[in-house]
């Protein structure tokens, strides 16, 4: 069951929103391009992770995607623009000095997908400077995006279906 929340405007009714955040210029059918940030080291953002790109391999989207360097094994990233970052890529006030990181923020995408699940600062300031025309965070509350979905979980497991209904929805907006 997903709740939806947009970070203007609370609703707790599933399936339904108030288009506040999202900007006008947003129709998913015109998308080709979007980025997605998550916890290597978390192992249901690496979950969440897998589940998206088992469902977006079907669509066809230029895909990147940045994460903490861990040692767990992200097979799913073969084929896609995959950045591993650690923390020695940061500066002591937290800007990021490695250039694909850099570059990864100011490439504009069509969207922009938080499942990292967490708020290390480093992933804060990679989600609040990537560039974007639509923002989604995944049980993250934060001004910082357009739309946030809440994920419930029965039995601590997420279901595989959750990204085919966070689509349908986007498809939703705008039309």
């Amino acid at each position: 069951m997903i709740n939806f929340f947009s970070s203007k405007v609370y609703k707790n009714k599933t399936y339904e929103w108030e288009n506040k955040g999202c900007p006008k210029n947003f129709i998913l059918d015109n998308c080709s391009s979007l980025s997605v940030i998550f916890d290597a080291s978390n192992v249901d953002s690496v979950i969440l992770f897998n589940y998206f790109i088992d469902f977006i391999k079907e669509k066809k989207y230029s895909i990147s995607c940045i994460c903490e360097e861990s040692n767990y094994n992200i097979s799913l990233c073969k084929n896609m623009d995959l950045i591993q970052y650690t923390k020695k890529d940061f500066s002591i006030l937290n800007v990021p000095k490695n250039k694909d990181i850099i570059d990864f923020t100011e490439r504009k995408k069509d969207i922009f997908i938080d499942l990292s699940l967490n708020s290390k600062k480093n992933t804060i300031r990679i989600r609040k400077s990537a560039h974007a025309t639509l923002k989604i965070g995944v049980n993250i509350q934060e001004d910082t995006f357009d739309f946030c979905f809440n994920i419930i979980q029965k039995d601590e497991k997420i279901p595989k279906s959750v990204f085919e209904q966070i689509w349908n929805l986007l498809g939703k907006i705008n039309k």
